[in-house]
């Protein structure tokens, strides 16, 4: 007799493969699928009849059978001595039916047992995509990633007669996995090229709505889902008109998978009604197919509608009610992502109904599940999968400030900024599987490290409109967690042009990113107080009542809820949240109209955490003061007749600066020389800047114009010099791209980068994957360009720009700017700051404070105003911290 589990396992694969699904997802021809397996039946005996009702229930999706067949089929094998082939296929069925049952545990072991003994190539196949779907449901993203890589590869050549049907699973599954990690916007592209091939997939619409729901896109989701659910029903016989509780007698967990979503899309399209109904009937669908995961998702959704409606039966939320919801999921839900989504939720819920304690319990271990699927991933996946998740971070950190735990609340806020910074600068310094004690440990011995006029303020939730704003304030005597009040904000912004700062707030890249619709936020204040500091100059004065208002209105807001905690101390360590990372703190002013910068000085850092990796790294002894780079060639046509002026600039620098502000602000003209658009042009200021430096500081490396080259640099790195200045500074133009921050550049001597025929090692444009690379160490590296502190500002990351690139690269502190600047200030602002930090031995942060004050009192020619002063920042902070504590 013809062995009967290779020709079994092929009929159950072609209909997986003839759907472009897993079996879970198959929508075969019953009568047909049916009438195969009786023909199969009829030439065998009681073991093959045994394999043919067990593959059957798979093809009919009659999962609550298919455990008993499959068990039967496989006592039967037993019996009759067949060999391990046979054994193996229906231990590959089985995992099937398990896995569509929710016991994903019990799945792998089959699955794996099976993969041991199947040889058939079409056999190993089929198991290794049930095996992408059993490590994606336990949580396991990063096997589930590396299978279907080699699935890549193997799948199409098992299946060359079925290549359509193969590519759209392929695809499918490419998609899920990319969900998953939370890379929405490639999910979405996979999902829409599954869709090309089979527009009916109802799972592949619901996937995809989900996706687009994660990315705040719900008015997309909605139909989407909708015509999932529709699909469903068809397919088990129901009409969308007939009595509920018939969905439920003939739904399955695709059907249940259905409900789930379009109830999430129509919640958040705030149809409560249909959102409401759908919830009850997945969780009746649920208990009947006694998934319990899905029936505690269920159970929470229905809370948030009743919540979101004001509805009186959303009293019954309470923390008992939640608690045993979230009880025991362990052992009642193995799927990762379920205990996930019901621990968020749990949050979420608790929060909301007034109870912060729950909350933190319940959030906390949410974030726990999200480091630890966090261990197994690559670098991207970990940033992607850390964003997607994010909200649970947001929540935790105003959940904890409102229940008194100010040390969760740090941790929380800080767990969302900069942690593939953290990985690039010190190896294992930010280990994904690193326990919440002992990243709090690494909390306290920042604390412990901080001088006694030092204090470290933490915000969080700036970026997120749903969750109130949150600061914390640390110093070696205490920490202190506030929740700043958004209602204060929102009176004083009736007071402001409301309209203007919307329409920056749209205009802004990272404020656009937020989906804020119409309503103002601190995002598009913080955008429309940037265009008042960087507008044109007969634009100033008109301006000027707003900019003031602006000033003491974020003065009162992000600092004065901290004046207590912080103690009287001046010198300030700030890690921002969300577009915070763009605001100059400096020219905030308290209600008697002081600038912060008039007594105090403040050094930025991408986190806490990033600091504390920055002080870690040992330390290094320099050769020379500095190596210094500028009057770099854009037009080569007029680059000789334009430095001219650089040797009288040197010569004459007092009157120049006076000259250059007249000529800043007349009419029509940018203060900013030629950065606005247009050609890039040659800077004389930028050579007479680097010359003053080698006068200013004796040993200093000067390298000039068309030797100011990424052929040149990289020369100089090659021949140690990046790892042997104290401070390498480049005078020349940058540029931050906030939609593709990977083109984010400084700019060095032209060599034909305005076209396309160059490889990028000689485009002229050192990029951020460049400057990573570098052999870089130095104490200081000044970025003396446009815009060099900007970037995109991404969840879990916070902003990737030119800062984190030469921070990983070997950089302690980066020196930076917010936004254009004028070539004269600048030139004054870079010799005032060197001499009174290399020359006169003043800290940093003290130094840049000072040469600041000296422009508000008029001693840099006039250039009085906050937008020729204030877009310089220091980044880092490892030198504001003391020494660690001995082994």
């Amino acid at each position: 007799m013809r062995s009967a589990a290779p020709r079994l396992l092929v009929l159950a694969g072609a209909l997986a493969v003839a759907t472009g699904s897993r079996a879970a997802d198959a929508r075969p021809d019953r009568a047909a699928a049916q009438a195969a397996a009786q023909r199969l039946a009829d030439n065998w005996g009681p073991v093959d009849e045994a394999y043919s009702a067990a593959f059957a229930t798979i093809a009919e999706r009659r999962w609550g059978d298919g455990e008993a067949a499959f068990a039967k089929a496989l006592e039967l094998v037993t019996a009759a001595g067949r060999d391990a082939t046979h054994r193996a296929g229906l231990l590959a069925g089985r995992a099937t039916v398990r896995l569509n049952l929710g016991r994903f545990a019990d799945a792998r072991a089959d699955n794996d047992a099976a993969l041991t003994a199947l040889t058939g190539p079409r056999d190993r196949v089929n198991a290794l995509f049930e095996h992408v779907a059993i490590a994606r449901a336990l949580g396991d993203f990063r096997l589930a990633t590396d299978t279907l890589r080699g699935l890549d590869r193997s799948a199409p050549a098992a299946w060359p007669d079925a290549a359509k049907a193969t590519t759209r699973r392929l695809a499918l599954e490419e998609a899920r996995n990319r969900r998953a990690w939370g890379d929405l916007a490639g999910a979405v592209e996979k999902f829409e090229e599954a869709r090309v091939l089979d527009d009916q997939s109802a799972d592949g619409l619901r996937e995809l709505a989900a996706c687009h729901l994660l990315a705040g896109a719900p008015a997309l989701a909605l139909p989407v889902a909708q015509r999932a659910l529709e699909q469903d029903l068809h397919l088990r016989g129901v009409s969308r008109r007939r009595p509920r509780d018939q969905w439920v007698e003939a739904g399955d967990a695709s059907l249940l998978a259905s409900l789930r979503i379009a109830a999430d899309c129509a919640l958040a399209a705030r149809d409560h009604a249909a959102a409401l109904a759908h919830y009850e009937t997945a969780a009746a669908l649920a208990a009947k197919l006694a998934l319990a995961g899905e029936a505690k998702l269920s159970a929470l959704g229905r809370a948030r509608v009743l919540v979101a409606a004001l509805d009186a039966r959303a009293a019954e939320i309470t923390p008992a009610f939640l608690d045993a919801t979230a009880a025991d999921l362990e052992r009642s839900v193995p799927e990762a992502r379920l205990r996930l989504e019901i621990l968020a939720l749990a949050g979420e819920l608790a929060l909301a109904g007034g109870h912060p304690a729950a909350a933190v319990k319940f959030l906390s271990a949410a974030a726990a599940l999200v480091e630890q699927a966090r261990a197994t991933a690559t670098v991207e996946e970990r940033r992607t999968f850390l964003a997607v998740q994010a909200d649970s971070y947001r929540r935790l950190a105003t959940a904890a400030t409102r229940a008194g735990d100010a040390w969760t609340a740090l941790l929380a806020a800080e767990s969302l900024k900069g942690r593939l910074l953290q990985e690039t600068i010190q190896p294992g310094h930010d280990r994904a599987d690193a326990s919440v004690a002992q990243r709090l440990a690494q909390l306290r011995e920042f604390q412990r490290r901080l001088p006694a006029d030092v204090a470290a303020i933490s915000y969080a939730n700036a970026d997120w409109a749903r969750t109130p704003p949150v600061a914390i304030a640390i110093t070696r005597d205490g920490i202190k967690a506030v929740e700043l009040a958004p209602g204060r904000l929102k009176f004083a912004l009736e007071l402001l042009p409301a309209a203007e700062i919307l329409k920056a707030q749209k205009r802004d890249v990272d404020a656009s990113r937020y989906d804020l619709g119409d309503e103002v936020t601190l995002a598009g204040l913080i955008a429309y107080y940037r265009e008042c500091l960087t507008c044109k100059g007969e634009e100033i004065a008109a301006r000027q009542e707003p900019q003031l208002a602006i000033m003491r209105l974020l003065h009162d807001f992000l600092l004065e809820p901290l004046r207590p905690a912080l103690g009287g101390r001046k010198r300030l360590l700030i890690s921002p949240s969300g577009l915070l990372a763009y605001l100059p703190f400096e020219t905030l002013a308290d209600r008697e109209r002081r600038l912060l910068v008039g007594d105090h000085a403040i050094t930025l850092t991408p986190s806490l955490f990033t600091t504390l990796a920055l002080a870690a790294r040992p330390a290094a002894t320099f050769a020379r003061p500095m190596l210094a780079l500028g009057g770099a060639v854009y037009n080569p046509a007029t680059y000789e007749r334009d430095m001219r002026g650089a040797e009288q600039m040197k010569l004459q620098f007092g009157q120049m600066l006076v000259a250059a502000r007249k000529a800043a602000f007349a009419p029509g003209r940018s203060p900013y020389a030629g950065v606005f658009g247009g050609p890039m042009n040659n800077l004389a200021g930028t050579q007479a800047e680097v010359q003053m430096l080698g006068e200013l500081l004796p040993g200093t490396r000067v390298v000039l114009g068309r030797e100011v080259n990424e052929k040149n640099v990289r020369a100089l790195a090659a021949a140690g010099e990046l790892r042997s200045s104290r401070v390498v500074h480049f005078a020349v133009h940058g540029a931050a791209l906030p939609s593709r921050p990977a083109l984010s550049c400084i700019a060095l001597s032209y060599e034909g980068h305005f076209t396309s025929d160059l490889p990028a090692e000689r485009d002229g444009l050192l990029q951020l994957a460049e400057i990573q690379q570098l052999p870089l160490r130095a104490e200081l590296v000044t970025l003396s360009a446009c815009e060099t502190g900007l970037g995109a500002i991404l969840a879990g990351e916070g902003v990737v720009g030119l800062t984190g690139a030469f921070l990983s690269a070997g950089g302690d502190r980066v020196l930076a700017s917010l936004w254009p600047v004028n070539d004269a200030g600048t030139t004054y602002f870079m010799q005032r700051f060197y001499k009174l930090h290399l020359v006169d031995g003043q800290p940093g942060d003290l130094a840049m404070a000072a040469v600041k004050r000296e422009f508000i009192t008029g001693q840099a020619g006039g250039f009085r105003a906050p937008q020729f002063w204030a877009p310089f920042n220091l980044y880092g902070g490892a030198d504001l911290l003391g020494p660690a504590a001995a082994n």
